[in-house]
């Protein structure tokens, strides 16, 4: 009779041997260097993105030379890509100058134009010649409509400028701002201010300091400007010391409240003892 095999005990008698891969592959993770057979002074641990390898030194030397070249790379990537967008920026900007300049150009010879027809008596100009006067003033209309196209294009290119400006601004006040306050200690609002006064008292006037807001190395030197005034002020007001008084001294014969003339005796008080004295030896 054949016995027949229980599937739960062939599990059971495996199990162990899983167990044994885990702990083996933990060992492996854990202490790579008996699974490796190199020792610890062979390996390296890095650290990547929140995680620890242990890995051989010469494998170690190559992965930081990669990634000290890719990180090159990625700056140097970085760094082409901002000059092309500067350089894209740039270029618009010229070329939105150049534009401007036409229009100012147009304008100012289509004024010159329309001073033409200031002298001109449009009603006399009908009734000597009516026809030749309406042509005269659907191009007088054209001229003024195509001025006012050119003014209206030059106000709104000073506009955009305008609030181009105040974007940039405020972009750098708050780059200023923020390599600024990982500078200098406590900064804030209120220390801002509080430099913006002292730049106001010391002859700057505001359009000065807004362009100093811009520049962390202009805020730095303002910062040390306040911060030396507001000690000079505290060293103002603290009491002058009294002048230190001069040091009694006693005669070596003489004892404390006695009647014959002291060194530490006022003038006043040493003139009457001495007379007194002089008195008594000459009435004895």
């Amino acid at each position: 009779m054949e016995v027949e095999t229980n599937p739960v005990t062939e599990v059971e008698t495996t199990a162990p041997e899983a167990d044994e891969v885990v702990t083996d592959q933990t060992e492996a993770e854990g202490e790579s260097v008996e699974t490796d057979g190199l020792t610890e002074e062979e390996l390296e641990e890095l650290e990547e993105e929140g995680e620890r390898y242990s890995l051989p030194k010469k494998l170690a030397g190559k992965f930081k030379e990669y990634k000290e070249g890719h990180m090159k790379a990625s700056d140097y990537t970085q760094k082409t890509q901002a000059l092309a967008e500067e350089k894209r920026t740039l270029q618009q900007r010229s070329e939105a100058q150049a534009a401007n300049l036409k229009l100012h150009a147009e304008a100012f010879a289509l004024h010159q134009q329309l001073e033409q027809y200031k002298a001109l008596d449009w009603n006399k100009a009908a009734d000597d010649d009516p026809v030749e006067t309406q042509k005269l003033w659907i191009r007088y209309q054209n001229l003024k409509a195509a001025h006012a196209e050119r003014v209206n294009a030059i106000s709104n290119y000073e506009h955009q400028q305008q609030e181009q400006s105040k974007q940039e601004t405020a972009n750098r006040l708050r780059e200023a701002a923020k390599v600024i306050s990982s500078e200098i200690k406590g900064w804030s609002p209120e220390l801002a201010k509080s430099l913006n006064e002292h730049g106001i008292s010391s002859g700057f006037n505001m359009e000065e300091l807004t362009a100093a807001a811009q520049d962390p190395r202009q805020i730095r030197i303002l910062h040390k400007a306040y911060l030396y005034d507001q000690l000079m002020k505290k060293t103002a007001q603290k009491p002058a010391l009294p002048d230190p008084k001069p040091i009694q001294t006693v005669g070596k014969n003489a004892k404390a409240g006695s009647p014959l003339p002291q060194d530490s005796d006022s003038m006043e008080v040493w003139v009457k003892k001495e007379r007194a004295r002089m008195a008594k030896k000459r009435s004895n």
